[in-house]
């Protein structure tokens, strides 16, 4: 299913009148609202882009506990310990968790940490 596909089964009639479709593809998608930015500094801004995004397949939420998101945003620390580019499977701490049962809704632990944060979703 496409991000499009998604939207059109997912929007509400309220939202389905909203003429700007960037707008309500950074709040349905990336959780984002556009109060206070500037339309020139979107990535969504160009026709272009905003279709590719569109016709991407669409990717659901990783789900994670507030304790599992907070745990993992430790690691997302731009130092000389840890990079934004080393995967979750690079931290053996996070592997034998995961082992144990947590983190359940990481399915591809070759993602990045910042991957993982971006595109995660608390649950309970």
């Amino acid at each position: 299913m496409t991000n499009l596909e998604w939207l059109k089964k997912n929007l509400s009639e309220e939202e389905k009148s909203n003429v700007q479709m960037c707008v309500v593809f950074n709040e349905k998608i990336y959780k984002n609202t556009c109060n206070g930015k500037d339309c020139y500094d979107c990535p969504l801004n160009k026709v272009g882009d905003l279709i590719d995004l569109l016709l991407q397949e669409h990717k659901e939420p990783i789900k994670l506990k507030q304790w599992e998101k907070d745990l993992i945003s430790l690691y997302d620390k731009d130092d000389e310990c840890y990079s934004i580019d080393y995967g979750f499977s690079s931290f053996l701490t996070l592997n034998g968790l995961k082992e144990k049962g947590y983190f359940k809704g990481i399915t591809d632990t070759s993602m990045t940490i910042k991957e993982i944060l971006k595109n995660c979703e608390v649950i309970e």
